[in-house]
């Protein structure tokens, strides 16, 4: 933390630090769209890092580059699944990347762990008018069966590739239930 000595007082501003590679002359910020991720990462850092939770979560598209003030070129990426043709929904991700969504939610149960997400509503500062939406990747604690996910375009795609893809983590899910231990509960005495 650096104190800076202004006319009659002084106040302070606060320098951060990358986390991961410590030059403290990259210039280094608190990451996370709309919720704070918890780490401080320098641009080439955070690109890095990015990256990497995109290929894990199965992101598809980067953040589209800062428009030019005299270019008419269309900046929103593309509603059409470049696989099969059908309709999508692009969302930004909590991570700055673009996830192509299901265009209507489902019950948990019916999608894979790995294309469950969520989608946030983005509020103004002190106000309840929605400015826009975000995907966040459900994980940590699991959703009820019965509760809406928005699931990974992925899911309900038409490609053969996908569907492979989909049936192998579905496979995977039903050998992950088989390898949990069992509940507490089917041992009790009645």
């Amino acid at each position: 933390m650096l104190t800076l000595e202004g006319m009659g007082g002084g106040r302070t501003e606060q320098r951060h630090v990358c986390e991961e590679c410590g030059d403290p002359s990259r210039p280094a910020q608190e990451r996370g769209v709309a919720i704070p991720l918890g780490v401080v990462r320098c641009d080439p850092c955070w690109e890095r890092l990015a990256n990497e939770l995109a290929e894990i979560d199965g992101v598809t598209d980067r953040p589209t580059p800062e428009p030019d003030a005299e270019s008419t070129r269309w900046i929103e990426p593309d509603n059409e699944c470049p696989r099969c043709g059908m309709e999508v929904r692009p969302v930004r991700t909590n991570y700055d990347r673009w996830v192509n969504l299901a265009t209507s939610p489902m019950r948990a149960k019916e999608v894979p762990r790995p294309y469950r997400w969520r989608v946030r509503t983005l509020t103004a500062r002190h106000s309840a008018y929605p400015i826009g939406v975000i995907a966040v990747k459900v994980s940590g604690i699991e959703p009820l069966p019965d509760d809406p996910v928005t699931p990974a375009h992925t899911v309900v795609c038409a490609d053969p590739v996908a569907i492979e893809e989909v049936r192998r983590a579905r496979l995977a899910e039903v050998e992950r239930q088989y390898r949990l231990p069992p509940s507490v509960g089917e041992f009790e005495d009645e």
